[in-house]
């Protein structure tokens, strides 16, 4: 059960993992509730407890790092934000382990996608195309 603010920052830093206005992603489900799912559905309750405790180290990294809301950044202030928490000495194992899964959950949905499927795989959904003449 997350908090609405956390809920929202979650999906701002996924946001900026995978920007939605440079790709275009036609799918039932948006790249938060498509993580949350997976998270909740796919991994073990000590990682989901991990991620929380990271999701809090993170929380609290924002408010001792920057003077503005984390939303309120600018673009490169954000992506100097995130690379310190996901690889900064300084961070938590939960803190990074949460950066990583928001990343490789991000990274899934987008995989998973039929455009990535089917503009960089050149992928074919079943039945595929139908060749009624062809030479054995």
């Amino acid at each position: 059960p997350l908090e609405k603010e956390q809920y929202k920052l979650i999906r701002l830093l996924q946001n900026i993992i995978l920007p939605k206005k440079e790709i275009q992603i036609k799918s039932p489900e948006t790249v938060l509730d498509f993580s949350l799912s997976f998270l909740n559905d796919c991994y073990k309750k000590e990682d989901i407890q991990e991620y929380l405790a990271g999701l809090a180290d993170f929380q609290l990294f924002l408010t001792e790092k920057k003077e503005k809301p984390f939303k309120e950044l600018e673009p490169t202030e954000q992506l100097e934000v995130i690379t310190t928490a996901s690889e900064g000495e300084e961070s938590s194992d939960a803190l990074k382990y949460f950066m990583g899964t928001n990343k490789e959950l991000a990274v899934k949905y987008f995989t998973q996608s039929e455009y990535f499927l089917t503009t960089h795989l050149e992928f074919e959904f079943v039945p595929g195309r139908y060749i009624g003449c062809a030479t054995v």
